[in-house]
């Protein structure tokens, strides 16, 4: 995608555009928080903005965080009215190579969490906002609804599982962001469970909406030939999620190299982490990246087999992206991961021994070919069209509680 000027101020020409013509007596209390109040918008188009300050960030791959904000935003432009209106909150210059049609986009800071607070606070009032999706971390201040999108409490609960940037620094700060949003969209079932136990947000103000997937056309031929070349990678399983103590890549690389010996190889998407600790934890693991969004999918779509074993998981958007490739999964029976495979993959417990069985039971031919098959119909079930629609539902104050897919249990080993 090209290159889109980075707009930093709301008077830029294709900013004033967006906001020419458009009422200016938008604002809310900010002691509103229920769904009740967003309930009132409807009888006219929403202007909605998305956090996007986790996407574009020089030399760091895209996070399931920032990929979860980005899906959401697309899904809001491909099923909103005519007369709502989207934007995306960028820190980073980067972030406007990832936005797509229909999605208007202005600056935010950066280079300081303060600085960065404030200039969000300013522009969400300069642009005339209904409501603000959000992630906790981002701890915005602001006198609209702010709805919080939370994939899991493990800063809290395990940070010992959390890379050390992601860590919370106040954990009384997250609570009290937590306490004074009007919505929480948990991302799964767990995560709202997450929501409930670690902050007691009731009933009423969680609504769980599930991430999209597009529908992924890819020769694996075609992938596995690019790979190779660029790689010099033939047979090798591809290992998901975010590389420390909580992937448990480890296991997954002993297991492989049970089953396997040196024949196949266990590579990872991701950059090498930077602290030793979290080295220690993915001995027998290649790291590839960070890659381009084309490269990722090549890599994934050129697998042998995908595993996320990890000890715990909020949503799994890798696996979805593993699935719409057509490629066998196996992932572990923590977490969201059961929930969102249904039976489309195998589930395994995030042992050696469990990892072991898994990847012998995927070496099967016919085991393989339901596998990629089932994978390809489940993930066509993550469509941005429903995630859209549960979006808007909820910004027009009439959403369900749950998303709901069918969660039978997976194929256990």
């Amino acid at each position: 995608m090209p290159s889109r000027p980075f707009v930093g101020e709301v008077g830029c020409e294709c900013v004033s555009r967006r906001l020419a013509g458009h009422d200016d007596e938008r604002a809310h209390s900010d002691e509103v928080r229920t769904i009740d109040v967003v309930s009132r918008m409807s009888a006219r188009g929403i202007r909605v903005a998305i956090d996007w300050h986790m996407i574009g960030q020089p030399g760091v791959a895209l996070s399931d965080v920032g990929r979860y904000q980005r899906m959401l935003t697309e899904a809001l432009v491909a099923t909103a009215r005519t007369d709502d209106d989207i934007w995306a909150l960028v820190a980073w210059p980067g972030a406007v190579d990832h936005i797509g049609p229909g999605i208007a986009h202005a600056g935010i800071g950066h280079h300081h969490r303060a600085w960065h607070q404030k200039d969000a606070r300013d522009m969400i009032d300069r642009l005339g906002c209904d409501v603000v999706v959000a992630s906790p971390d981002g701890a915005l201040q602001t006198t609209v609804p702010v709805i919080e999108v939370v994939h899991d409490a493990l800063a809290l609960t395990h940070p010992e599982w959390v890379a050390r940037g992601a860590r919370a620094r106040n954990p009384a700060a997250l609570s009290r962001v937590m306490d004074a949003t009007s919505l929480v969209i948990a991302v799964s079932e767990i995560a709202r469970v997450d929501v409930q136990s670690v902050w007691g947000i009731p009933d009423e103000r969680i609504v769980v909406i599930p991430p999209a997937i597009d529908r992924v056309i890819i020769d694996a031929e075609v992938a596995r030939a690019r790979i190779a070349a660029s790689f010099g990678l033939t047979h090798y399983c591809v290992a998901l999620g975010v590389p420390g103590p909580r992937a448990n890549f480890d296991h997954l690389a002993q297991a492989v190299d049970r089953i396997d010996g040196s024949r196949t190889v266990v590579v990872s998407p991701e950059a090498s982490p930077s602290h030793r600790r979290e080295r220690d934890y993915a001995r027998g693991v290649r790291f590839l990246g960070p890659l381009t969004d084309v490269v990722r999918r090549d890599l994934i779509a050129g697998a042998d087999i995908a595993a996320q074993v990890s000890l715990h998981d909020g949503c799994g958007i890798s696996v979805l992206e593993a699935m719409a490739c057509g490629v066998p999964v196996i992932v572990s029976d923590r977490g969201a991961l059961p929930e969102l495979v249904g039976t489309a993959a195998l589930i395994v417990p995030p042992t050696v021994n469990g990892i072991a069985q898994g990847l012998r039971a995927g070496q099967d031919q016919l085991t393989a070919d339901q596998l990629r098959a089932s994978g390809r119909a489940r993930a066509a079930e993550y469509s941005y069209a429903r995630m859209g629609v549960a979006a808007w539902e909820v910004l027009r104050g009439r959403g369900r509680q749950t998303v709901v897919f069918d969660q039978t249990a997976g194929a256990g080993v």
